[in-house]
């Protein structure tokens, strides 16, 4: 309601209660059977470490980001660092130099899928995927764009799984791009890396992501609790409830070598 866009990026290896050897985030979409039913488990889930569960989900795969950054001719974007990529389709390398440069969708899906070089893997992907769409929204704005902005549209409608309807989707595609004109806010669930049966995992700092959603996100009127939310962290190579506060990693002060 007061007209600004917040992307919370939610760590993939986050540890949740989904009874798995390894119990992370990225496994309950697929643990379900992917689609609807994925989607719908991974929302509620959700709600577990955030509260609430989210009004709706879209799902996006390779193809739609790539066909929607080549509908727009491209996206202007900082690349952080020098980098080598395969290609998820064709297995071929996709080598980028550090700096600004005009991306094509090829290059674009390179740079939000690379962790390898940085100091926190996923956690620093994901900064720099928001950092990206940030400049998409923005770019977007620009009168320039206006005549591609139905080809974005249709390459995002063309391919993707959700349960809103297309007055939800246009509804929240104009206000994200208006929002656009003025500052993003970019934001990681707070947490550390820690180990759980051999795998590397994450582990969410309970009453940090409580002040977090109640800053950037809370839907209700009233504050959400610790005790609204069940967020597990390891210890002593146990899972165990985390419910204290902690200082995250902040991506945005990283430099890049």
């Amino acid at each position: 309601k007061n007209g600004t866009v917040s992307l919370t990026s939610l760590p993939r290896d986050t540890i949740v209660d989904n009874g798995a050897a390894v119990p992370k985030l990225n496994g309950v979409y697929g643990l379900a059977g992917g689609g609807d039913e994925g989607a719908q488990a991974l929302m509620d889930q959700v709600k577990t470490l955030l509260g609430f569960r989210p009004d709706g989900y879209v799902v996006i795969n390779y193809r739609v980001f790539k066909d929607a950054v080549d509908a727009m001719g491209g996206v202007t974007f900082d690349v952080p660092m020098d980098m080598t990529v395969n290609d998820p389709d064709t297995g071929e390398a996709i080598e980028l130099m550090a700096g600004e440069q005009l991306l094509n969708g090829d290059q674009a899906l390179a740079v939000c899928r690379y962790r390898s070089g940085y100091l926190m893997a996923d956690i620093q992907r994901q900064y720099v995927q928001q950092s990206f769409l940030k400049a998409m929204i923005q770019q977007c704005m620009a009168p320039s764009k206006w005549l591609r902005l139905p080809a974005v549209y249709q390459a995002v409608m063309n391919n993707m799984i959700t349960d809103l309807d297309g007055a939800n989707i246009r509804y929240l595609a104009l206000h994200v791009l208006l929002a656009g004109l003025n500052d993003i806010q970019q934001n990681t669930l707070p947490g550390e890396g820690v180990d759980y049966n051999g795998a590397s995992c994450y582990g969410l700092y309970g009453q940090s992501v409580v002040d977090m959603v109640n800053e950037v996100m809370n839907p209700y009127e009233e504050d959400i609790t610790i005790d609204d939310v069940y967020i597990l962290t390891v210890s002593d190579g146990y899972l165990v409830e985390s419910t204290w506060r902690g200082t995250a990693f902040d991506a945005s002060s990283y430099e890049y070598n």
